[in-house]
């Protein structure tokens, strides 16, 4: 996925290019998935779980979504990528 910035954006909300780079490095990531409890159970183990987790983001939508900063103080921060 290619990330177009506005400069003039960034600077209005005082973001820094290293901040999205962070931001996106930390947010777009392979989770490890499997299984809780499967075999070799321990003797009374009754349940297996499965665990999916999302892979690495895809859509325009999906990058969209990413927190480049959370607020300090309470309220909304909308310092997100794409204002929607």
């Amino acid at each position: 996925m290619r990330l177009w910035v506005k400069p003039d954006q960034l600077a209005k909300l005082n973001i820094t290019v290293p901040e999205i780079i962070n931001a996106v490095a930390a947010q777009n990531t392979v989770n490890p998935a499997g299984q809780i409890g499967s075999e070799p159970v321990p003797q009374g183990k009754e349940y297996t779980y499965t665990v999916r987790a999302q892979s690495r983001l895809v859509s325009a939508e999906e990058f969209a979504e990413i927190v480049i900063r959370k607020p300090r103080t309470a309220g909304r921060c909308d310092s997100r990528m794409w204002p929607h």
